[in-house]
């Protein structure tokens, strides 16, 4: 899965629950329509006031619209503040099916059915086979009764083309994270996957030169060696790894740490990689970028420095704690600061920042301007369109889910408010900037709502933001995009207010004045460690099924091989398992597969050559 920052920095945070909804029936379309005047369910918020002739769903009559969402990791009713502004704006109770805690069966089971969900939220493959067996609407002529999808008709006709069979551009689906930048450019003031340690424990280490990831290794041994505990006295591991997310018949930790060297693949190509010179090579190629970043891992293991928990600890259980206590040396993820990093720290002098290390050269996508492969669409039922008043809210809820209101909701937060001359706290406060544009400043509450869960005022409905926020998991545009409201990104990482304070803090304050640049974007344009790709994902077509055979059968194999060589005792140890999973794997297909692969992973440097001229 995939995740991004609310409040601080690009985070999803991943809360595991399983509920099972049913499926409720809808009603007549608007209040209008009906003449009838229905009591909205959700609690009245004067923080929230809702004007009925903007959202004139408001008091129609209530109604269950279900999402069938490969994103979510929460099954059941939508609850908490987003849940209540929902509510409020459309009188629907969002009923989300999340295959992610149910087991894969559950699409094959629903689509054999011959109904998904109401909305349904997709990876390519599962789209296109659904489109196909007559599961997905057809939106091309409700564009122009949308407010805000319409403004992106350009894009959504482009990502639509990549469909199987669909020359013409209809519109069957919405890509996500789609960005209202441009295809060349990258806004973002921080990259994905790049090495971050603790300020204070570089500096306390002489924050020395570092020129491989060995020497990464290195400087996290005299870390570890220096604070081997954190400061309640618990345990400090220099790298952490856990096998939730593995679902890519690879070891996720090693494709996503593939980055640091040039290198990235894909499920849909996961048997082999491609860099950002457009080279494509076998996965298990010696000079690509997993087994390099298996054998960091390997050698943080050998060092002492791998928790020996990394292959059977639980994201929630094991890593999120870790690393909201400072257990972890080594953060890899933008997201993962997250869990640490605030404003007080930021002061302090603890927060985790961008390590330089000279000879990494990153793999980076550009602004996701076409979005990503995996879409929002509406279902159909039983191989005929929702009931009409069904489609039309549920068209409407889609269009409101890329509007600037709820993005803000979605990627900023809740607004600061004064009622009744009581100013409550939310995640920001709104001052005009000298464009004329709202401009926000985070707030304490705001700083750590996301990392500490914090009750929302009860203004918004009292419950844990986290517990609140929305279990769609997904979005219809990144928080990288700019907001027409204040002219800036929707994430707080972007806001000026947020740039300036940093700047003016002991941590950023200091990495500034040692490295020389704003950021660390600007720090790896400057000394050329930053391709950027452009963010091009084709719909690829479904695998045959011998294809599909191998990759199923392959796909455990290097999962387990590669968990095997990250934990070997030796080098000689490594290269042995390697050779031994080399053979395995040749003699169940692998060949093929990388055959068919290569094809898919060309279509990808195809379209980058395209983008180009």
């Amino acid at each position: 899965m995939k995740k991004s920052l609310l409040v601080l920095a690009s985070l999803l945070v991943v809360v595991s629950i399983a509920f099972v909804g049913c499926q409720k029936s809808g009603g007549s379309s608007t209040a209008a329509s009906s003449g009838t005047t229905y009591t909205n369910g959700a609690p009245v918020s004067a923080a929230d006031p809702i004007d009925p002739a903007k959202f004139p769903y408001a008091n129609a009559e209530p109604m269950t619209i279900t999402i069938f969402d490969v994103a979510a990791n929460k099954m059941g009713d939508q609850t908490g503040w987003f849940g209540d502004v929902v509510k409020r704006r459309f009188n629907v109770t969002l009923n989300i099916i999340a295959p992610q805690t149910q087991g894969a069966t559950l699409y094959q089971t629903r689509a054999a059915s011959g109904y998904l969900g109401d909305i349904v939220v997709l990876d390519p493959s599962p789209l296109q086979e659904s489109i196909d067996a007559g599961l997905i609407s057809d939106l091309t002529n409700d564009m122009p009764k949308t407010q805000y999808l319409k403004e992106y008709m350009d894009q959504y006709t482009w990502w639509n083309k990549q469909l199987g069979g669909n020359s013409a551009g209809k519109i069957w689906a919405f890509p996500t994270e789609i960005m209202n930048t441009s295809l060349d450019s990258f806004v973002a003031q921080t990259v994905y996957i790049v090495p971050r340690l603790a300020w204070d424990y570089f500096k306390a280490v002489g924050a020395p030169k570092m020129k491989d990831e060995y020497d990464l290794l290195n400087t996290i041994k005299l870390i570890v060696d220096k604070f081997p505990t954190n400061a309640t006295g618990d345990k400090t591991y220099g790298v952490e790894l856990w096998p939730d997310w593995d679902a890519g018949n690879y070891l996720e930790p090693a494709v996503q740490l593939m980055r640091w060297f040039g290198w990235y693949s894909d499920p849909a190509y996961n048997s082999v990689q491609l860099n950002y010179e457009s080279k494509i090579t076998d996965l298990l190629d010696d000079n690509g970028g997993y087994l390099r970043a298996l054998k960091f891992f390997n050698k943080a293991n050998q060092m002492g420095l791998l928790d020996p928990d990394s292959a059977t600890q639980t994201w929630e259980g094991g890593m999120v704690p870790k690393m909201s206590a400072k257990q972890v040396v080594l953060f890899m993820y933008s997201w993962q600061n997250g869990f640490w990093n605030t404003p007080a720290r930021d002061n302090e002098g603890s927060n985790y920042m961008y390590t330089p290390v000279d000879d990494l050269r990153f793999y980076q996508d550009g602004d996701a301007y076409y979005g990503t492969a995996r879409a929002f669409a509406i279902g159909r039922q039983n191989g005929k369109e929702l009931d009409p008043a069904k489609r039309e809210r549920t068209l409407a809820l889609l269009d409101w889910l890329v509007s600037p209101e709820c993005m803000t909701f979605q990627h900023s937060g809740l607004p600061s408010v004064t009622i009744d001359g009581k100013t409550i706290e939310g995640s920001y406060t709104i001052a005009k900037g000298s464009d004329g544009k709202d401009k926000y400043t985070l707030t304490d509450w705001g700083a750590s709502a996301l990392m500490d869960n914090l009750p929302t005022p009860a203004e918004w409905g009292g419950v844990g933001y986290n517990d609140g926020l929305s279990m769609i998991n997904q979005w219809m545009m990144h928080s990288e995009a700019i907001s027409p409201i204040t002219g800036e990104g929707y994430a707080s990482a972007n806001w000026s207010s947020t740039l300036k304070k940093a700047q003016e803090s002991k941590t950023t304050g200091e990495w500034v004045k040692k490295y020389g640049h704003d950021n660390e974007v600007k720090y790896m344009q400057a000394n050329g460690q930053l391709s950027v790709v452009p963010r091009l994902t084709p719909v690829f077509p479904t695998d045959a099924t011998s294809i599909s055979v191998i990759r199923g059968q392959t796909g455990q194999q290097v999962v387990d091989g590669s968990w095997k060589m990250v934990f070997a005792k030796s080098d000689a140890e490594f290269n042995s398992l390697l050779a031994t999973l080399r053979s395995t794997l040749k003699g169940v297909g692998w060949d093929d597969l990388v055959k068919n692969d290569l094809a898919k992973a060309q279509k990808i440097v195809d379209m980058w050559a395209d983008a180009k001229k």
